[in-house]
């Protein structure tokens, strides 16, 4: 060994005390005997005649151990061989070494891939993490992560194979590898043995050291754990530290460079994960977005949707994707049939990530095929729809072969109860379907249409109409429930076309019936009245609008029914064409405007003339008779042009502003009805003794209006018209001056007609 040249410096000899004192634990097992060695490594480098480098200490701690080591070894020997022959583990005590040396080794054979290459790399081959991450072309942080999740591997399943004796097990281990519990030493002779054996087979070592770190994470959490150093199996051959290079001389030429290190060969960025419910298990065929600002062109392991990549998870729950850069992306699950993830759940993740894992909640599913029945005929509908309420998680096929397939959500694995409904013709039937978890249930439901209505439709002149539109219900089927929504043929469902000759028929069992055509007006009528329909031609409005000073506004748009729009003149003039005869809205705004210029009635061919201008700023209605009138009081005019308002009771009163003068009827919440005339910003309603008095099932939403108030008056008495008929079957409407009612139900229109004096009149409605 070459001796320093360079005089001792006592405290640089010190500061290298921890370095010593690792290697001498690392190779000694024994703390006492690190001391011994230690000190003898400070008396040989006071004892040498220059500067003990780290190198040169630690050989000399190495040479120093290693002859220990043999000295224990050799001792050990000639100990055994006079030791008595109760001293030799029994054949019981090697089986079972052997078994749990096998036990874990097995364990590792088990892990999936990349944990089980991962082990092996490092531990069997002995190969640094940053060897392992070369060999595997992944990044180091990777092999770590890898590492510590096939240890926790290791321990969940060694932990079940022998829950019932965990510390023996784990003792057991470390005792294998040299050592006991930490603070229970084995002695010096285990330490040779140990020590021995691991310096005589790379093979032995390798495994020794995976079974000592398996026993170091195994032991039971908050306890003491073997103290096993992989350092052993590590120990360098010494080599002598080398004497110092001699001043070059200046004729000499300089060294050659060493070689530059090849570069890293950079990770793929590949994003992959597992998606999997509470207990572990696969949650497979569920969709995974990747999304972010440069996720483009994919591999063939998903497909493209503008900036995401959409992949699918296989039987084991897993996905995976390579993206064109290491770019920070969002990674996120949707929503499957039987799989819901916690809302929100997302993950930012930058690639190579290869642990985008998610738990999802696993929801029970069933399937049903469904088929209706239609009663009065005898013979399953052909054409009909389905609706399972809120449950539906797959929206339902198209009739094909007269069923409907669809996949239900249930609320228990176990069983439960899903409600069918069955619509055809404008009939409903409903069926309860009790199923559970991946059930195929068959269900029929059965139906009664009603009596066929047939008949033929014409024009205006006589000539039979084509392709018109018949359907059960009032217009507001196709327009919905708010004021002056263009009709919308999408809405109808149940509904039938006139053929060539302008004949129809149609089942169902509605009270009224809708004809509609694109260049005519509608018209509904009582289907006992269906047979011979003539749709009137369509009308136009001719306007002028005017500022709040009467002066025309030009050059200024105009909506009609939300959507149609036109421009003023010069003049202020305007003007639309082919109109639906009916009562139609007029604004300055399209889509859903908070206001309306004017409600107009067209009548059917004719062009109605109308001067729109600034209502009246605030109208004062005094309303005998009803302190409460509810939250606010919708005013309908009653004539061929007025406003579309809305008023705030307050005390018996109503305020309301930007009125036109005219007639209204006005409605109040829970349906009460008055009607006033307007000319000044003060009216008074006109109200009387009379009362209706309706007699209907609970939560039946009736209306009444005065005769003749049109489709709007009906249209907003049924909005109006509350949480309808109390629980005792009755619905009084006591107020009213005398004349002619309507009485309808909401979405299905007049019942009835009646007189209206000072007496209560008992309207009954099935």
């Amino acid at each position: 060994m070459t001796q320093p040249s360079a005089p001792i410096d006592p405290e640089a000899l010190l500061a290298h005390g921890d370095f010593v004192r690792g290697i001498a634990r690392s190779l000694l097992f024994d703390e006492h005997a690190a001391d011994d060695v230690v000190q003898q490594t400070w008396i040989a480098a006071l004892g040498s005649s220059g500067v003990a480098s780290r190198g040169w200490l630690g050989a000399v701690a190495r040479n120093l151990a290693i002859k220990r080591l043999r000295g224990d070894r050799r001792r050990a020997a000639r100990e055994t061989a006079v030791a008595r022959p109760e001293g030799v583990p029994s054949d019981g005590d090697v089986r079972e070494r052997e078994r749990l040396r096998r036990s874990v080794v097995d364990a590792v054979l088990a892990l999936d891939e990349p944990y089980r290459s991962t082990v092996l790399l490092r531990w069997f081959d002995g190969l640094p993490p940053r060897g392992v991450a070369a060999r595997m072309d992944v990044p180091v942080e990777t092999v770590r992560t890898r590492t510590r999740r096939a240890l926790e591997l290791l321990r969940r399943r060694l932990d079940a194979r022998h829950a019932a004796d965990r510390r023996g097990f784990c003792a057991g281990l470390a005792v294998w590898a040299g050592e006991g519990p930490r603070g229970e030493g084995t002695g010096a002779a285990t330490a040779a043995a140990t020590g021995g054996v691991l310096m005589a087979s790379k093979t032995v070592a390798a495994g020794v050291v995976v079974l000592a770190i398996g026993a170091y994470f195994l032991w039971p959490r908050g306890e003491a754990a073997p103290a096993i150093d992989t350092a052993v199996v590590a120990v360098p051959p010494l080599k002598p530290v080398p004497p110092p290079r001699p001043p070059r001389a200046a004729d000499e030429p300089p060294p050659a460079p060493a070689p530059a290190p090849a570069p890293p060969v950079p990770a793929k960025p590949v994003v992959k994960g597992r998606v999997a419910d509470a207990e572990g298990r696969p949650a497979a065929g569920m969709t995974v977005w990747v999304t972010g600002p440069e996720v483009v062109a994919p591999d063939a392991s998903g497909k493209r949707s503008g900036n995401a990549v959409v992949l699918t998870t296989d039987a084991d729950g897993r996905f995976e994707t390579t993206l064109p850069s290491s770019a920070k992306c969002t990674v996120m699950p949707m929503a499957l049939p039987g799989f819901e993830p916690k809302k929100g759940e997302r993950k930012e993740v930058t690639p190579p990530d290869e642990h985008a894992d998610f738990v999802v909640e696993r929801k029970p599913t069933a399937t049903l095929v469904v088929t209706a029945f239609d009663v009065g005929d005898a013979k399953e509908v052909a054409e009909f729809t389905c609706a399972f309420g809120r449950r539906v998680v797959k929206a339902p096929s198209a009739p094909a072969d007269g069923k409907i397939e669809a996949l239900v959500r249930l609320d228990a694995a176990a069983g439960d109860t899903v409600k069918v409904a069955v619509t055809a013709g404008g009939a409903t039937a409903e069926r309860d379907v009790a199923v559970r978890e991946n059930e195929r249930i068959e269900v029929r439901v059965e139906i009664r249409r009603g009596a066929a209505v047939s008949g033929n439709v014409t024009d205006a002149t006589g000539k039979p109409l084509a392709g018109a539109l018949v359907f059960f219900g009032e217009e507001d089927v196709g327009r919905g429930d708010e004021p002056f929504k263009p009709f919308d043929e999408k809405r109808i469902r149940d509904g039938v076309r006139t053929g060539a000759d302008g004949r129809f028929a149609i089942r169902g069992t509605g009270r009224w019936i809708t004809f509609w055509h694109a260049d005519a007006s509608p018209v509904t009528v009582a289907r006992d009245k269906a047979s011979a329909i003539a749709l009137p031609a369509r009308g136009a409005i001719r306007g002028v609008l005017r500022g709040a000073d009467g002066a025309p506004l030009a050059t200024t748009k105009v909506f009609l029914d939300r959507v149609r729009e036109t421009t003023t003149d010069a003049d202020g003039r305007f003007a639309f064409d082919a109109v639906e005869a009916g009562t139609r809205g007029l604004s300055l705004v399209g889509g859903k405007p908070k206001a309306y210029l004017a409600a107009v009635r067209v009548t059917p061919g004719a062009a109605s003339d109308v001067d729109v201008r600034p209502g009246i700023a605030s109208v004062r209605i005094a309303w005998q008779g009803h302190a409460s009138l509810g939250r606010f009081v919708a005013l309908v005019p009653l004539g061929a042009v007025g406003s579309l308002a809305v008023g705030q009771p307050s005390e018996g009163t109503v305020v309301a502003p930007d009125v036109l003068p005219g007639r209204y009827v006005m409605l109040g919440e829970g349906g009460i009805v008055a009607t006033v005339d307007v000319s000044g910003a003060e009216a008074t309603a006109v109200v009387g003794r009379g009362e209706i008095v309706v007699r209907a099932a609970a939560k039946t939403r009736v209306f009444v209006v005065p005769e003749g108030a049109g489709y709007l008056a009906r249209l907003m008495a049924g909005r109006m018209a509350g949480a309808g008929v109390p629980a005792d079957g009755a619905l009084r409407f006591t107020g009213l001056a005398p004349g002619r009612y309507e009485v309808g139900v909401e979405r299905d229109g007049v019942r009835v007609t009646v007189d209206v004096k000072d007496a209560p009149v008992e309207v009954p409605i099935d």
